[in-house]
């Protein structure tokens, strides 16, 4: 469900990907309103998204860089604090069923590791 609204976000993404889901939020949970976002935090319980600090990528230009990286679906997009400075980890299955664990700086887009989980 959280990978679902974080790729709604993106509108021009969902438009020009035929892969994208057609979910459709109202325009008041859209990009530019991600204090009502939620995601999972440590424990599990919602934590709404930071939004202080220098201005992250949009998710879909994220999961560009990474599938340009690595080729499959994804399935699973994680939103983390790394020594202060946001990265995306996000989990790709693989054509030949493998996951592969991307970790990218939310902020420049450098995939700082990619691993077979």
């Amino acid at each position: 469900m959280a990978l679902a609204a974080l790729g709604a976000c993106d509108r021009d993404a969902a438009r020009d990907d035929p892969r994208a889901s057609s979910l459709t939020l109202p325009p008041d949970k859209v990009a530019g309103d991600q204090p009502d976002i939620e995601i999972a935090g440590p424990g599990g319980e919602a934590q709404p998204l930071p939004t202080a600090g220098p201005a992250r990528l949009p998710l879909a230009r994220i999961l560009e860089l990474v599938r340009a990286r690595v080729p499959g679906e994804v399935i699973e997009v994680e939103l983390e604090d790394e020594n202060g400075r946001p990265e995306y980890e996000v989990t790709i299955l693989t054509a030949d069923g493998r996951s592969i664990e991307t970790q990218i700086d939310a902020i420049s887009g450098a995939i700082r590791k990619s691993e077979e989980e």
